[in-house]
């Protein structure tokens, strides 16, 4: 894959984590009850498919099984039971998230040491703090999830607008020549 195409996918992550960090950042109660209902509704859904499935077929045969019912009811009751569980681990996804995010730059900063391009530290201080944010949802030290997902919010923000500033930061150092991904090192050009 072309370093251009990388980019626009970077660019679009880095939107959606903006707008989700916006989001939980000032709406973090009601992001995560949407989150976990609509997760509940869609097993919901799952499982009334199900019900209905096995009564519209009515040509079974004595002795064939068909665990539609019996797959649809524990669904329902698996939604109605988890989403309240899954306002509680967003936080933890979402940390991932942060994480993850982190960890891309932290290669992306690898990235620029070896090809010698100066000015890889505010690359690795970006990394950094998204590690430590992503680190700290996971192993949520918090005591309200509110206060979670709002610090959450921070940190896919920070991911967001720091996957922009990197992102920025690495094509200005890279150039495209005749079709040809080069790097511009300090003082040499080594193509890709």
């Amino acid at each position: 894959m072309s370093f251009i195409k990388e980019q626009k996918g970077t660019v679009i992550r880095s939107i959606i984590l903006i707008i989700a960090g916006v989001v939980l950042l000032f709406y973090p109660e009601m992001a995560s009850n949407t989150l976990a209902y609509g997760i509940a509704f869609v097993f919901i859904v799952m499982g009334i498919v199900n019900i209905v499935g096995y009564f519209r077929q009515s040509d079974k045969a004595l002795g064939g099984y068909d665990y539609g019912l019996v797959i649809g009811i524990l669904l329902i009751v698996f939604a109605l039971l988890i989403s309240k569980v899954l306002i509680s681990l967003i936080p933890i996804i979402l940390g991932f998230i942060v994480l993850f995010s982190g960890l891309m730059k932290l290669q992306q900063m690898c990235e620029l040491l070896r090809h010698e391009v100066e000015g890889w530290i505010p690359v690795a201080v970006m990394a950094g703090v998204n590690i430590i944010a992503g680190c700290l949802a996971i192993f949520n030290p918090f005591k309200t999830v509110n206060l979670l997902l709002r610090i959450v919010g921070v940190g896919l923000l920070f991911g967001g607008i720091t996957d922009l500033i990197a992102s920025g930061y690495v094509s200005k150092k890279i150039k495209t020549e005749d079709g040809h991904e080069i790097i511009t090192t300090t003082g040499n050009i080594d193509e890709i």
